[in-house]
């Protein structure tokens, strides 16, 4: 059986309609909960989705012996909301070289920094990789440092959101890589998703 129920305004405004499927061998069930009211979603609603994606990958290799951070260069990436409350889902993933020499903690650290409409900067993550060498001989070292966090900047419509990537070793005696490519593969890059409110 096909049907439909339309329930029509009082004065004005459009009306709203519940029609059964149009073969019989598909029935639905609608059931309204019974523990408080409900929204139901529109197909055009975005709540959840992934709006927008950004990638950036570092162009060059880049190495520092500074035990302060450093700015990556070239390795910042700008995104701009494209609704209001959205939240930033950051992703970092990077291939590290590291060399030390002697006993020198072989550390590397690894931070990502946000400005809003060109203001000043924000740390929002960071973490490390490495060893801590006993041996006196020099040592190299690869290794795989990613970062995720989900982002809630406070913002305008309108407003570009910038994520930069700064690099710190344990010691000065450490060379500390921030690779291009491991095995002919991209080895770091930056995405930025807008998630939806």
């Amino acid at each position: 059986m096909t049907g439909k129920i339309q329930l029509n305004p009082s004065s004005g405004g459009g009306s709203f309609s519940l029609q059964a499927p149009s073969s019989s061998a598909n029935d639905r069930v609608f059931t309204l909960p019974d523990s408080a009211d409900a929204t139901l979603l529109t197909s055009t609603a975005s709540l959840g989705k992934i709006l927008q994606v950004i990638e950036k990958p570092l162009a060059s290799a880049f190495s520092t012996t500074s035990a302060s951070f450093v700015d990556v260069t070239g390795f910042s990436q700008a995104i701009t909301p494209t609704a209001a409350s959205s939240k930033i889902y950051v992703m970092l993933s990077s291939g590290i070289n590291t060399t030390s020499a002697g006993t020198y903690n072989g550390d590397t650290f690894v931070k990502i920094s946000r400005s809003i409409n060109s203001g000043s900067y924000s740390d929002i993550a960071c973490h490390g990789v490495g060893a801590l060498h006993p041996e006196t001989s020099t040592k190299y070292y690869k290794n795989s440092l990613n970062i995720l966090h989900l982002d809630s900047p406070s913002y305008s419509l309108g407003n570009s959101i910038t994520y930069k990537v700064s690099v710190k070793s344990a010691d000065t005696a450490v060379t500390s890589v921030l690779e291009t490519t491991f095995q002919s593969i991209a080895a770091t890059r930056l995405l930025l998703l807008e998630v939806a409110a």
